[in-house]
């Protein structure tokens, strides 16, 4: 164990997910200290990134202990392995940084929750190690259609007008909102964070591609042909931290070309702020976007503070976002009480 007295783990040990990330800083301190001690050469600025990605292990083993499921450990862990890969990082580190937590950890966990966090790191260890010819395919790649790809083209080539054209010609040969949405631009969206991912486009052309598609969404919007107004309210909010907010908009949206009232509040939404809102309006549904594990949290204590208010009517709360889709082979467990797990990618 660590010498600095900072890092020692506390006296009554944890028990679940919460307690973990409420110590997540004094983990992160032990477990980086001791990987700092046998990698001396790292810089401030690699010391920088080492504690915020140990972080980031953390609340991904987190999660998946919670909910009693390796998968989401799993699909992070190939995850990071391809963009180290891609980059050029050695991947054993990632390794040694996995073993050393196993190690830290197993003084500060109840003896429950350390029987399954040992088992998953050491699964995890092991994934990092196999060969990618040997490692179950997670999920199929399909292929990009010509109109996906026609889009892609555009928008990865910075050219906003160009897409806003294509989109408009589509629209003009019939395809409606959602066709758009499901058929050109979700798909051209998710090829494009997988580009990235494999390190064949920047951030920053990654962020064009992002806001190019905010301003053709405007616009799809603008083309399509709104239903009768019905009598029903919908609020949609990214919770506190969560800045993806594109699928977000894009369901915010349908509801509304559905008729329904919405109120769409977009990214990092203060969860005082969207609990004031929620009392002053008084919505039929809250839709909900959750990116990271941390967040779940956050949707649990909202949850229970909506329900817990004495405002008569209690709104169908909806939770979505791209961790949603990672979590679906153990929402049952993971979901808030009363809330819906939705998989519209945010």
């Amino acid at each position: 164990m660590s010498e600095n007295p900072n890092t020692n783990p506390p006296a009554s040990k944890l028990a679940g997910f919460r307690e973990i990330f409420d110590n997540e800083e004094l983990l992160v301190d032990a477990i980086c200290e001791r990987f700092f001690r046998e990698h001396p050469d790292y810089n401030e600025r690699f010391r920088q990134i080492c504690r915020e990605d140990t972080a980031h292990n953390i609340r991904y083993l987190a999660c998946s202990v919670e909910s009693g499921s390796f998968d989401l450990f799993h699909f992070y862990l190939l995850w990071l392995r391809e963009l180290l890969e891609k980059r050029d990082i050695p991947v054993q580190h990632l390794t040694e940084s996995l073993a050393l937590m196993r190690k830290e950890l197993e003084p500060w966990l109840q003896e429950e929750v350390l029987v399954t966090t040992r088992d998953y790191l050491e699964r995890g260890m092991e994934l990092l190690e196999m060969p990618w010819s040997e490692i179950p395919a997670t999920e199929t790649e399909p292929e990009l259609k010509e109109p996906a790809a026609r889009y892609l083209d555009r928008i990865l080539a910075g050219d906003r007008h160009g897409a806003d054209q294509f989109i408009s010609e589509l629209s003009a040969q019939g395809l409606g909102y959602v066709d758009l949405i499901v058929d050109v631009i979700q798909p051209a969206m998710v090829q494009t964070g997988r580009l990235w991912q494999s390190n064949v486009i920047s951030v920053a052309q990654k962020h064009l591609a992002t806001a190019i598609t905010h301003n053709t969404l405007a616009r799809c919007l603008m083309l399509a042909e709104p239903g009768d107004p019905i009598a029903s309210s919908a609020i949609f909010a990214c919770v506190e931290g969560n800045q993806h907010s594109l699928g977000l908009m894009i369901t915010s949206d349908a509801f509304e070309l559905e008729g329904w009232k919405t109120h769409y509040l977009g990214a990092n939404t203060p969860q005082s702020s969207l609990l004031h809102y929620i009392r002053e309006t008084g919505p039929d549904l809250v839709g909900l976007s959750i990116s990271l594990p941390q967040h779940i949290l956050q949707v649990r204590d909202l949850v229970e503070a909506v329900r817990g208010e004495k405002i008569g009517k209690q709104p169908f709360i909806l939770v979505g976002g791209h961790l949603t889709e990672q979590l679906a082979p153990c929402s049952t467990t993971m979901a808030p009480t009363g809330s819906a797990a939705a998989s519209a990618t945010a």
